[in-house]
């Protein structure tokens, strides 16, 4: 079968992320602005370059599982953020997606821009029915971006996630193929 090609933008394109990414990666996955938000923080550089190998070989598309992407300026190919796509078990037909972009980078529209290449990776090569985002609601950066890509709130469940020690809630956002086309 052959390899669907990976998201891309104007100034972005995507790739399976490298050992030689693992600094970088490390870097702004460690940066309090990122792991405020987030359930993973690599405790390490080393647990870092092992996430990026074991994730090397997660084949795309596969049921339950989630792959991780980086995406890079076309420009000097500057690796801006990742973005891990969960390619949900039951519903085949849906995928999760979330995005991270490296504090440098905030506020210059390049995440807005990957979830765009993404949502439409995921319904035009992968050929989904819908996509959805869980995000904690006082992240108000994703929030507002992916309402700006045209997601959805479809919930908020109140205190539903435990998260660093604590219930805390949870906003599902979504798109569907035919909203998206």
């Amino acid at each position: 079968m052959p390899q669907a090609p990976l998201p891309a933008s104007e100034r972005l394109y995507f790739r399976r992320l490298q050992e030689s990414d693992a600094e970088d990666f490390f870097l702004y996955r460690t940066a309090d602005e990122v792991t405020r938000h987030q359930p993973w923080k690599p405790a390490s550089l080393y647990e870092a370059r092992d996430y990026i190998c074991e994730n090397a070989h997660v084949p795309m598309n596969a049921q339950g599982q989630w792959v991780q992407l980086g995406f890079f300026r076309h420009s000097d190919d500057v690796l801006i953020g990742d973005c891990g796509i969960h390619f949900l078990r039951e519903q085949v037909s849906q995928a999760e997606v979330g995005i991270t972009v490296a504090p440098l980078w905030h506020k210059q529209g390049y995440g807005s821009e990957a979830l765009i290449a993404l949502i439409d990776f995921l319904f035009t090569d992968l050929n989904k029915y819908r996509v959805i985002a869980s995000i904690d609601p006082i992240n108000f950066a994703s929030v507002a971006m992916v309402e700006k890509v045209g997601m959805r709130k479809e919930a908020h469940h109140l205190r539903s996630y435990w998260f660093k020690g604590r219930w805390v809630d949870d906003m599902i956002f979504a798109i569907l193929n035919e909203e998206w086309q």
